[in-house]
């Protein structure tokens, strides 16, 4: 028994490695056969971010100040996961509020970030107001801020919640993915499947998951008998919530 028990620790390890590495390299098979960090950290510039603010977003536009672009991309990239609005995104990052209406959607389409809005019953055509953004790839924000250090509590928690959503955005099932935010109560995503219907996930990857209130308000609101906490804890539990560890939830999607 303390064998099998030890076998399955060990291996748990090196999910838990194999996530980080993840987390820390992307989704970029090349930059795994890179060296060492620099080489790395180089790569992603001059390939991924470099060649797609100053040569494949300027081809679509006759805008002629990357500079000003990748002051916006820098912004979001510190920035992941935080609600924002235009005028203060403009104000904070230090570039005119046209510029971040008009890269915003560039940005997206050039697969850097990804962008989410508020949960509303309304359409999306319709809708207005706040939102978040996240890099489509963590090893974007790591080569551009140089931070390739393992991460603490708090940058693994920003890289769990960036890796969710990026695993959501590949489901079928998928009509729209938002979040919640109603006063003080809050939850990470909404997935909004089949019409009416929504699945509410929380990421709490930290090494105490506090009550979800947010997530249990959102399903009294809307009377949902469902909803996901993702947590790094070893094993999966159920306690009226559905609190999946991280490894497990990237392995099922």
């Amino acid at each position: 028994m303390k064998g099998i028990q030890a076998c399955v620790a060990s291996l748990q390890s090196e999910i838990d490695r194999a996530v980080i590495g993840y987390c820390r390299e992307g989704g970029f098979p090349e930059v795994w056969a890179l060296p060492d960090p620099v080489r790395k950290i180089e790569y992603l510039m001059e390939q991924q971010v470099r060649k797609v603010l100053y040569e494949d977003l300027m081809m679509l536009t006759s805008y002629r100040k990357p500079e000003n672009v990748l002051r916006f991309f820098v912004y979001l990239l510190g920035n992941p996961g935080r609600e924002i609005n235009i005028k203060k995104t403009a104000q904070e990052a230090g570039v005119e509020r046209r510029v971040v209406e008009e890269n915003l959607p560039r940005l997206e389409l050039t697969d850097l970030i990804m962008r989410i809005r508020r949960f509303s019953r309304q359409p999306l055509s319709v809708r207005q107001g706040n939102m978040k953004c996240y890099p489509v790839d963590m090893a974007l924000r790591n080569a551009v801020l140089k931070t390739w250090e393992l991460p603490d509590e708090q940058t693994m928690g920003l890289y769990a919640e960036n890796l969710v959503l990026r695993e959501m955005t590949t489901w079928p099932e998928k009509i729209e993915i938002s979040y919640y935010r109603e006063r003080n109560k809050e939850v990470d995503f909404v997935l909004t499947h089949g019409g009416n219907r929504y699945l509410p996930i929380e990421v709490k990857h930290r090494g105490r998951v506090d009550p979800p209130r947010g997530l249990r308000h959102f399903m009294r609101r809307h009377r949902l008998k469902f909803g996901v906490v993702i947590t790094r804890e070893a094993e999966a539990r159920w306690d009226e919530l559905l609190y999946l560890p991280l490894r497990y939830f990237l392995l099922a999607a």
